[in-house]
Protein backbone atom coordinates (compact mmCIF):
# COMPACT_ATOMS: atom_id res chain seq x y z
CA UNK A 1 0.00 0.00 0.00
CA UNK A 2 2.78 2.19 -0.76
CA UNK A 3 0.45 3.99 -3.04
CA UNK A 4 -0.69 5.83 0.40
CA UNK A 5 1.14 8.07 1.99
CA UNK A 6 -0.33 9.92 5.56
CA UNK A 7 1.85 12.71 6.68
CA UNK A 8 0.93 13.39 10.52
CA UNK A 9 1.00 16.82 11.71
CA UNK A 10 1.67 17.30 15.69
CA UNK A 11 4.76 19.47 17.05
CA UNK A 12 4.52 17.54 20.62
CA UNK A 13 5.22 14.01 18.63
CA UNK A 14 8.46 16.08 17.78
CA UNK A 15 9.14 17.08 21.40
CA UNK A 16 7.92 13.42 22.77
CA UNK A 17 10.34 11.77 20.02
CA UNK A 18 13.39 13.96 21.79
CA UNK A 19 12.44 13.40 24.85
CA UNK A 20 10.28 10.50 26.16
CA UNK A 21 10.18 12.36 29.13
CA UNK A 22 7.66 15.21 27.47
CA UNK A 23 4.01 15.68 28.67
CA UNK A 24 2.33 15.55 25.89
CA UNK A 25 -1.44 15.08 25.64
CA UNK A 26 -3.63 11.78 24.48
CA UNK A 27 -3.36 13.68 20.43
CA UNK A 28 0.33 13.04 20.35
CA UNK A 29 0.13 9.58 21.61
CA UNK A 30 -2.57 8.50 19.07
CA UNK A 31 -0.42 9.43 16.26
CA UNK A 32 2.14 7.36 17.94
CA UNK A 33 0.11 4.52 17.74
CA UNK A 34 -1.41 5.36 14.09
CA UNK A 35 1.90 5.77 13.07
CA UNK A 36 3.26 2.06 14.63
CA UNK A 37 0.00 0.96 13.32
CA UNK A 38 -0.13 1.96 9.58
CA UNK A 39 3.39 1.24 9.09
CA UNK A 40 3.04 -2.52 10.22
CA UNK A 41 0.58 -2.67 7.35
CA UNK A 42 2.94 -1.20 4.83
CA UNK A 43 1.39 2.26 4.82
CA UNK A 44 4.20 5.22 4.17
CA UNK A 45 4.07 7.48 7.21
CA UNK A 46 5.52 10.76 7.98
CA UNK A 47 5.83 12.96 11.22
CA UNK A 48 5.90 16.46 10.70
CA UNK A 49 6.23 19.36 13.16
CA UNK A 50 7.69 22.44 14.66
CA UNK A 51 10.59 21.91 17.04
CA UNK A 52 13.54 23.85 18.75
CA UNK A 53 16.24 21.93 18.10
CA UNK A 54 15.69 21.12 14.20
CA UNK A 55 19.04 19.00 13.86
CA UNK A 56 18.10 16.21 16.61
CA UNK A 57 16.26 15.02 13.33
CA UNK A 58 18.85 15.30 10.35
CA UNK A 59 19.43 11.31 10.28
CA UNK A 60 15.38 10.58 10.50
CA UNK A 61 14.00 10.19 6.88
CA UNK A 62 10.42 9.35 8.40
CA UNK A 63 10.55 13.04 10.26
CA UNK A 64 9.98 16.24 8.98
CA UNK A 65 10.76 19.71 11.14
CA UNK A 66 8.38 22.22 9.26
CA UNK A 67 10.42 25.11 11.49
CA UNK A 68 12.15 26.13 14.26
CA UNK A 69 9.85 26.64 17.07
CA UNK A 70 11.63 29.08 18.93
CA UNK A 71 12.84 31.63 15.62
CA UNK A 72 11.18 35.00 14.68
CA UNK A 73 9.37 37.99 15.55
CA UNK A 74 6.14 36.80 17.52
CA UNK A 75 2.97 37.29 15.20
CA UNK A 76 4.11 37.92 12.49
CA UNK A 77 6.95 35.08 12.25
CA UNK A 78 3.64 33.14 10.85
CA UNK A 79 3.86 34.96 7.39
CA UNK A 80 7.68 34.56 6.96
CA UNK A 81 8.72 31.10 8.61
CA UNK A 82 5.63 28.99 10.02
CA UNK A 83 3.75 29.13 7.16
CA UNK A 84 6.38 28.66 3.99
CA UNK A 85 7.71 26.26 6.73
CA UNK A 86 4.60 23.85 6.62
CA UNK A 87 4.19 24.25 2.91
CA UNK A 88 8.11 23.32 2.04
CA UNK A 89 7.53 20.19 4.39
CA UNK A 90 4.10 19.17 2.86
CA UNK A 91 5.33 19.30 -0.60
CA UNK A 92 8.84 17.68 0.73
CA UNK A 93 6.58 14.42 2.21
CA UNK A 94 4.81 13.81 -1.12
CA UNK A 95 2.41 13.10 1.22
CA UNK A 96 -1.05 12.15 -0.58
CA UNK A 97 -2.93 12.74 3.05
CA UNK A 98 -2.40 15.45 5.61
CA UNK A 99 -3.82 14.32 9.55
CA UNK A 100 -4.11 17.02 12.09
CA UNK A 101 -5.42 15.56 15.39
CA UNK A 102 -6.45 18.80 17.35
CA UNK A 103 -8.77 20.95 15.95
CA UNK A 104 -7.91 24.43 16.53
CA UNK A 105 -6.84 27.36 14.40
CA UNK A 106 -3.94 25.34 12.97
CA UNK A 107 -6.55 23.01 11.53
CA UNK A 108 -7.93 25.93 9.34
CA UNK A 109 -4.37 26.81 7.89
CA UNK A 110 -3.72 23.12 7.32
CA UNK A 111 -6.62 22.55 5.45
CA UNK A 112 -6.68 25.74 3.52
CA UNK A 113 -2.58 24.42 2.46
CA UNK A 114 -3.82 20.97 1.99
CA UNK A 115 -6.48 22.63 -0.46
CA UNK A 116 -3.87 24.72 -2.12
CA UNK A 117 -2.15 21.75 -2.25
CA UNK A 118 -4.68 19.19 -3.54
CA UNK A 119 -3.88 16.66 -0.56
CA UNK A 120 -6.49 15.24 1.40
CA UNK A 121 -6.73 16.28 4.68
CA UNK A 122 -7.75 14.20 7.65
CA UNK A 123 -8.86 16.22 10.81
CA UNK A 124 -9.28 13.84 14.04
CA UNK A 125 -11.49 15.40 17.20
CA UNK A 126 -9.55 14.91 20.06
CA UNK A 127 -12.01 15.90 22.77
CA UNK A 128 -15.72 16.56 23.43
CA UNK A 129 -15.79 20.45 23.80
CA UNK A 130 -14.40 20.64 20.42
CA UNK A 131 -17.87 20.05 19.10
CA UNK A 132 -20.21 21.44 21.06
CA UNK A 133 -20.61 25.47 22.12
CA UNK A 134 -18.11 25.40 24.90
CA UNK A 135 -15.11 25.76 22.21
CA UNK A 136 -16.49 29.18 20.43
CA UNK A 137 -16.93 30.45 24.16
CA UNK A 138 -12.98 30.50 24.84
CA UNK A 139 -11.64 31.71 21.26
CA UNK A 140 -11.43 35.27 19.83
CA UNK A 141 -13.04 35.38 16.41
CA UNK A 142 -9.68 35.36 14.50
CA UNK A 143 -9.45 31.66 16.23
CA UNK A 144 -12.43 30.23 15.77
CA UNK A 145 -12.93 30.94 12.11
CA UNK A 146 -9.63 29.06 11.26
CA UNK A 147 -11.04 26.75 13.91
CA UNK A 148 -14.15 26.52 11.57
CA UNK A 149 -12.36 26.39 8.31
CA UNK A 150 -10.78 23.07 9.61
CA UNK A 151 -13.83 21.46 9.24
CA UNK A 152 -14.90 23.35 6.19
CA UNK A 153 -11.33 22.01 4.28
CA UNK A 154 -11.69 18.91 5.61
CA UNK A 155 -12.28 15.43 3.25
CA UNK A 156 -12.67 13.17 6.30
CA UNK A 157 -13.71 13.88 9.98
CA UNK A 158 -13.01 11.12 12.06
CA UNK A 159 -14.54 11.16 15.70
CA UNK A 160 -13.15 9.19 18.42
CA UNK A 161 -16.97 8.78 19.93
CA UNK A 162 -20.49 8.52 19.49
CA UNK A 163 -21.17 12.29 21.09
CA UNK A 164 -18.64 13.67 18.72
CA UNK A 165 -20.11 11.71 15.90
CA UNK A 166 -23.63 12.68 16.38
CA UNK A 167 -23.15 16.24 16.80
CA UNK A 168 -20.60 16.98 13.72
CA UNK A 169 -22.81 14.50 10.93
CA UNK A 170 -25.85 16.89 11.63
CA UNK A 171 -23.63 19.84 9.37
CA UNK A 172 -20.85 17.20 7.67
CA UNK A 173 -22.41 14.22 7.20
CA UNK A 174 -21.08 12.62 3.99
CA UNK A 175 -17.41 13.10 5.16
CA UNK A 176 -17.98 12.19 9.52
CA UNK A 177 -16.92 8.91 10.65
CA UNK A 178 -16.52 7.21 13.49
CA UNK A 179 -13.22 5.49 14.50
CA UNK A 180 -12.37 4.69 17.77
CA UNK A 181 -8.72 5.19 19.16
CA UNK A 182 -6.18 2.77 18.55
CA UNK A 183 -3.87 0.95 21.48
CA UNK A 184 -0.33 0.18 20.54
CA UNK A 185 0.32 -1.39 23.98
CA UNK A 186 -0.22 -4.65 25.29
CA UNK A 187 -3.42 -5.80 26.58
CA UNK A 188 -2.15 -8.35 29.11
CA UNK A 189 -3.75 -11.86 30.26
CA UNK A 190 -2.82 -12.45 33.24
CA UNK A 191 -4.74 -9.20 34.93
CA UNK A 192 -3.74 -8.69 38.57
CA UNK A 193 -6.46 -10.30 41.15
CA UNK A 194 -8.44 -7.91 43.53
CA UNK A 195 -6.72 -8.73 46.62
CA UNK A 196 -3.60 -7.09 44.92
CA UNK A 197 -5.15 -4.05 44.40
CA UNK A 198 -4.10 -1.61 46.86
CA UNK A 199 -5.32 2.16 46.06
CA UNK A 200 -7.40 4.56 43.54
CA UNK A 201 -5.25 6.05 41.00
CA UNK A 202 -5.51 9.29 38.49
CA UNK A 203 -3.32 9.96 36.13
CA UNK A 204 -3.14 13.09 33.77
CA UNK A 205 -2.03 17.19 33.19
CA UNK A 206 -3.08 19.35 36.22
CA UNK A 207 -5.12 21.48 34.43
CA UNK A 208 -8.36 23.32 34.50
CA UNK A 209 -10.11 20.66 32.76
CA UNK A 210 -8.94 17.65 34.40
CA UNK A 211 -11.44 19.19 37.66
CA UNK A 212 -9.19 19.14 40.51
CA UNK A 213 -11.38 20.43 43.12
CA UNK A 214 -14.09 17.27 42.40
CA UNK A 215 -10.55 15.16 43.00
CA UNK A 216 -10.07 16.75 46.55
CA UNK A 217 -13.43 16.24 46.97
CA UNK A 218 -13.80 12.90 46.65
CA UNK A 219 -10.23 11.91 48.40
CA UNK A 220 -11.70 13.68 51.19
CA UNK A 221 -14.92 11.16 50.99
CA UNK A 222 -12.86 8.03 51.17
CA UNK A 223 -10.22 8.91 54.03
CA UNK A 224 -9.20 5.36 54.46
CA UNK A 225 -8.40 5.00 50.92
CA UNK A 226 -5.30 5.19 49.10
CA UNK A 227 -4.88 8.01 45.94
CA UNK A 228 -1.90 8.30 44.06
CA UNK A 229 -2.13 10.93 41.46
CA UNK A 230 0.40 10.80 38.46
CA UNK A 231 0.77 13.74 36.62
CA UNK A 232 2.72 17.16 36.12
CA UNK A 233 0.88 20.39 36.54
CA UNK A 234 0.38 22.31 33.22
CA UNK A 235 1.49 26.46 33.28
CA UNK A 236 -1.92 26.92 32.03
CA UNK A 237 -3.13 25.17 35.40
CA UNK A 238 -5.71 27.71 36.84
CA UNK A 239 -6.73 29.15 40.45
CA UNK A 240 -8.37 26.49 41.70
CA UNK A 241 -6.63 23.54 40.17
CA UNK A 242 -3.66 24.60 41.78
CA UNK A 243 -5.32 25.28 45.56
CA UNK A 244 -6.88 21.61 45.07
CA UNK A 245 -3.65 20.34 44.31
CA UNK A 246 -1.93 22.29 47.47
CA UNK A 247 -4.70 20.43 49.85
CA UNK A 248 -4.49 17.00 47.97
CA UNK A 249 -0.43 16.94 49.00
CA UNK A 250 -1.49 17.92 52.49
CA UNK A 251 -3.62 14.40 53.05
CA UNK A 252 -2.50 11.59 54.30
CA UNK A 253 -4.16 9.62 52.44
CA UNK A 254 -3.07 10.64 49.28
CA UNK A 255 0.42 10.86 47.58
CA UNK A 256 1.26 13.20 44.51
CA UNK A 257 3.90 11.57 41.97
CA UNK A 258 4.51 14.06 39.61
CA UNK A 259 5.27 13.18 35.96
CA UNK A 260 5.98 9.47 35.43
CA UNK A 261 7.21 7.37 32.55
CA UNK A 262 4.81 5.66 30.62
CA UNK A 263 6.08 2.13 31.96
CA UNK A 264 5.78 3.38 35.06
CA UNK A 265 2.08 4.68 34.73
CA UNK A 266 0.92 1.00 33.53
CA UNK A 267 2.58 -1.07 36.51
CA UNK A 268 0.04 1.96 38.38
CA UNK A 269 -2.46 0.98 37.05
CA UNK A 270 -2.05 -2.35 37.04
CA UNK A 271 -1.98 -2.49 40.80
CA UNK A 272 -5.23 0.31 41.01
CA UNK A 273 -8.93 -1.04 42.24
CA UNK A 274 -9.79 1.66 39.79
CA UNK A 275 -8.40 4.68 37.76
CA UNK A 276 -10.21 7.59 38.31
CA UNK A 277 -11.44 10.65 36.21
CA UNK A 278 -12.85 13.73 37.42
CA UNK A 279 -12.60 15.95 34.52
CA UNK A 280 -15.03 18.47 33.08
CA UNK A 281 -14.87 17.29 29.26
CA UNK A 282 -13.20 14.42 27.98
CA UNK A 283 -12.77 12.79 24.42
CA UNK A 284 -11.73 9.37 24.77
CA UNK A 285 -8.96 9.64 27.18
CA UNK A 286 -5.78 6.79 26.35
CA UNK A 287 -5.57 6.63 29.84
CA UNK A 288 -9.11 4.85 29.73
CA UNK A 289 -7.09 2.53 27.41
CA UNK A 290 -4.19 2.19 29.63
CA UNK A 291 -6.48 0.71 32.39
CA UNK A 292 -8.38 -1.05 30.35
CA UNK A 293 -5.16 -2.87 29.21
CA UNK A 294 -4.34 -4.05 32.45
CA UNK A 295 -7.86 -4.99 33.90
CA UNK A 296 -8.39 -2.07 35.71
CA UNK A 297 -12.44 -0.63 35.86
CA UNK A 298 -12.60 3.36 35.06
CA UNK A 299 -14.72 5.08 37.83
CA UNK A 300 -15.56 8.70 35.64
CA UNK A 301 -18.50 11.49 35.13
CA UNK A 302 -21.34 10.13 32.59
CA UNK A 303 -20.39 13.22 30.44
CA UNK A 304 -17.36 11.35 30.10
CA UNK A 305 -18.00 8.28 29.45
CA UNK A 306 -17.49 8.09 25.89
CA UNK A 307 -20.88 7.13 23.65
CA UNK A 308 -21.65 5.06 26.70
CA UNK A 309 -18.95 2.35 26.33
CA UNK A 310 -17.92 2.34 29.64
CA UNK A 311 -21.88 1.63 31.26
CA UNK A 312 -22.72 -0.07 27.88
CA UNK A 313 -19.72 -2.98 28.28
CA UNK A 314 -19.73 -2.88 32.33
CA UNK A 315 -16.18 -1.39 32.49
CA UNK A 316 -16.71 0.41 35.55
CA UNK A 317 -18.84 2.94 37.15
CA UNK A 318 -20.50 6.28 36.03
CA UNK A 319 -20.52 8.43 39.28
CA UNK A 320 -22.79 11.16 39.81
CA UNK A 321 -21.06 13.06 42.59
CA UNK A 322 -18.35 12.40 45.11
CA UNK A 323 -21.54 10.81 47.63
CA UNK A 324 -22.28 8.24 44.68
CA UNK A 325 -18.51 7.36 44.05
CA UNK A 326 -18.30 6.46 47.70
CA UNK A 327 -21.23 4.39 47.79
CA UNK A 328 -20.63 2.41 44.33
CA UNK A 329 -16.78 1.80 45.56
CA UNK A 330 -17.48 0.46 48.51
CA UNK A 331 -20.27 -1.51 47.09
CA UNK A 332 -17.52 -3.02 44.10
CA UNK A 333 -14.47 -3.71 46.80
CA UNK A 334 -16.99 -5.92 49.20
CA UNK A 335 -17.80 -7.73 46.48
CA UNK A 336 -14.28 -9.36 44.99
CA UNK A 337 -16.76 -11.61 42.08
CA UNK A 338 -18.06 -8.13 41.07
CA UNK A 339 -14.83 -6.43 40.70
CA UNK A 340 -13.30 -9.79 38.28
CA UNK A 341 -16.04 -9.70 36.39
CA UNK A 342 -15.30 -5.64 35.46
CA UNK A 343 -12.10 -6.66 35.20
CA UNK A 344 -12.38 -9.69 32.50
CA UNK A 345 -14.87 -7.66 30.75
CA UNK A 346 -12.03 -4.91 30.85
CA UNK A 347 -9.79 -7.07 28.45
CA UNK A 348 -12.74 -8.75 26.28
CA UNK A 349 -13.27 -4.98 25.48
CA UNK A 350 -9.80 -4.06 24.30
CA UNK A 351 -9.45 -7.21 22.21
CA UNK A 352 -12.55 -6.76 20.49
CA UNK A 353 -12.50 -2.55 19.96
CA UNK A 354 -8.61 -1.41 19.56
CA UNK A 355 -6.38 -4.12 18.50
CA UNK A 356 -3.69 -1.98 16.67
CA UNK A 357 -3.79 -3.48 13.52
CA UNK A 358 -7.72 -3.92 13.17
CA UNK A 359 -8.10 -0.08 13.61
CA UNK A 360 -5.43 0.79 11.08
CA UNK A 361 -7.05 -1.22 8.38
CA UNK A 362 -10.48 0.24 9.78
CA UNK A 363 -8.86 3.74 9.15
CA UNK A 364 -7.44 2.86 5.65
CA UNK A 365 -11.07 1.97 4.73
CA UNK A 366 -12.59 5.10 5.50
CA UNK A 367 -9.54 6.87 3.56
CA UNK A 368 -9.98 4.84 0.43
CA UNK A 369 -13.68 5.72 0.59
Amino acid sequence: MKDISILFYDNDVLSLLHDPLFPSGGAAKQIMAWTQGLMKIDVDVKIMGAHTEPGYFNNKPDIIVSYKQDKGIRIVRYIYIRIPGIIKGIIKSRATYIYYGVPGHIAGLLGLISRILRKKYILRISNDYLVDERYKKNKDIFRYYFYTLGFTFADYILCQNKYQYERIRIKYPNKTHLLVNPYSGEIHRNILPFDKRKYISWVGIVQYKKNLPLLLKIAKALPDIRFIIAGNVSSKADTKCKLALDELRQLPNVLFLGFIKCEDVLRLLRESFVLLNTSHYEGFSNTYLEAFSVGTPVFTLPRNDPGGVIKANELGYTYTDENDLTVAFYKLISDPEKYNYLSNNCIKYMKSNHDLIKQSYEFLEIIKQ
